[in-house]
């Protein structure tokens, strides 16, 4: 029975991009993706990459229940897989979205303006209490 990396590498598929997001179960179901299965990420690129099919894996930093040290070990579990292309950034609350209204209403936001950029944090992580 063929499944879906099957089917990406007959199609000619090189690539896929991944929303990992986090290493973290509790991170996941926070930003509704507890379908993600971490414990299954190094499982899933090894099936791709046997096909010759690689990752660019996703993930996001400052959510929630990250702490201290979450960069390293996210690099550490990554340095265990196949090769990719792993893709970092940083929780974003952009304006009329349910995060930023979320922050806000938490007190959260540290600067409210229309010209939004994501050059300056404009929030308060859990870390930075």
């Amino acid at each position: 029975m063929r499944n879906w990396s099957d089917l990406i590498a007959e199609s000619g598929g090189k690539w896929i991009f991944i929303g990992m997001e986090s290493l973290d179960p509790a991170n996941l179901k926070d930003v509704n993706k507890s379908f993600n299965k971490p414990s299954e990420y190094a499982a899933v690129l090894d099936r791709l990459a046997r096909r010759n099919v690689y990752a660019i894996t996703s993930f996001i930093f400052g959510l929630d229940n990250d702490s201290t040290g979450v960069a390293a070990r996210t690099l550490a579990e990554i340095a265990k897989w196949p090769p990719g292309l792993p893709v970092f950034g940083q929780i974003t609350p952009f304006p009329s979205t349910p995060l930023y209204r979320r922050l806000a209403t938490e007190g959260r936001l540290t600067r409210r303006r229309t010209g939004w950029t994501s050059l300056h944090s404009r929030w308060r992580t859990l870390l930075s209490k």
